[in-house]
């Protein structure tokens, strides 16, 4: 969670609303345009990016949080390790659309893709 720091901070912005304690994970997803993962380094799996994928939601992330993932900049997410850049990457896609549902069926064909490649190995 955020200190009482970085609570004072972002109180400022009109348009960041900061949650706390999310009683229903399923509910946020439900009302967010995108996901943002900002990991600072790479440590294990990143099972936030895996969620928010797994929910749909066009995600901007760190390249940090790629690290041995299956995804794609660029055709299943943003990834930049860029602060410009990663603000840029979320502005755009809150504008457009068709890039979120670009990203969104990218998932969706690489999931169907993963089911495929898995049903083969277990035939053998």
């Amino acid at each position: 969670g955020l200190n009482n720091r970085d609570n004072r901070y972002f109180k400022q912005f009109k348009n960041i609303i900061i949650l706390g304690e999310i009683n229903s994970i399923k509910k946020f997803y439900s009302i967010s345009e995108i996901i943002i993962v900002p990991i600072l380094e790479s440590i294990g799996v990143q099972t936030k990016l895996y969620e928010a994928l797994s929910y749909l939601k066009p995600v901007v992330c760190t390249e940090y949080a790629l690290n041995g993932m299956p995804f794609e900049n660029n055709l299943h997410l943003s990834a930049t390790n860029e602060f410009e850049k990663f603000t840029d990457y979320c502005l755009l896609l809150l504008k457009n659309r068709k890039r979120r549902l670009k990203f969104k069926n990218n998932i969706i064909d690489l999931e169907s893709e993963i089911e495929l490649q898995t049903k083969k190995v277990l035939k053998v």
